[in-house]
């Protein structure tokens, strides 16, 4: 673990040092609610990322549409234990101030089935946002069953500083978000996830950019003092 922690340490003063203009975050976080993929900047990215301690892999295509006034990604999630895969479509669209986002899910494992997530919001600097995810394609049962709902928020305080908190009601699941843009080419989050009002973990990711390359790295505390890794790569063009 130690050895992990000053690798991470080191690969953060380096982009630091040698990392240059434009900045572009990665449209992973859109698998939480696909609003999120507008994150991404208004470019196209080919981008895959690696979890060392729970061996899953992502790999991505996305890019926005100036036609369409949106974002589409293709989004493959694989672990490397067992066959378990998640094959995911999600877009968004831009009406003025509100946005849409459609996520459509493909689970191979444990069983084969077919889920949705559907999201709105409104407003720039202040944006709010409800959701519905996890909606299986299946018998009426099932979706007033399984399916959850979200709410929440975002307020853009300065242009490099927002903060912003997503709330699951059925699981009582609390999600807070800080966003630093540092620089053109480096941005950071901090989040805090809460659930039945205990902690559950705590994250830190950044961003860096170098000339048309993107480089993610993240690290995520779990409330039972277990801790992941995440290192990410893309390309933007």
């Amino acid at each position: 673990m130690k050895k992990a922690r000053n690798l991470l340490a080191t690969m953060i003063i380096a982009f630091f040092l040698f990392s240059v203009q434009v900045f572009a975050m990665t449209p992973d976080r859109s698998l939480n609610n696909p609003l999120f993929l507008s994150e991404m900047g208004n470019v196209k990215l080919i981008y895959g990322a690696y979890d060392a301690t729970n061996e899953k892999f992502l790999v991505s295509y996305a890019e926005y549409d100036e036609y369409a006034k949106g974002h589409g990604a293709f989004i493959l999630q694989a672990n490397r234990e067992d066959d378990a895969k998640v094959f995911s479509f999600i877009g968004t669209k831009e009406l003025g101030n509100i946005g849409l986002g459609l996520a459509v899910h493909r689970v191979t494992s444990p069983s084969s089935e077919w889920l949705l997530d559907l999201g709105v919001s409104y407003g720039r600097r202040v944006v709010g946002r409800i959701g519905i995810h996890d909606v299986p394609i299946a018998s009426w049962d099932e979706i007033k069953e399984r399916s959850n709902f979200s709410i929440g928020g975002t307020v853009y305080l300065t242009e490099s500083l927002a903060v912003g908190v997503d709330a699951r009601l059925l699981d009582q699941q609390y999600d807070g978000l800080l966003r630093l843009v540092l620089s053109q080419d480096l941005t950071a989050t901090l989040n805090l996830m809460y659930k039945d009002l205990q902690w559950e973990s705590v994250g830190a990711n950044v961003w860096l950019n170098r000339n048309n390359l993107v480089i993610h790295l993240g690290y995520i505390l779990e409330h039972n003092w277990e801790s992941s890794f995440r290192f990410g790569l893309g390309f933007r063009f």
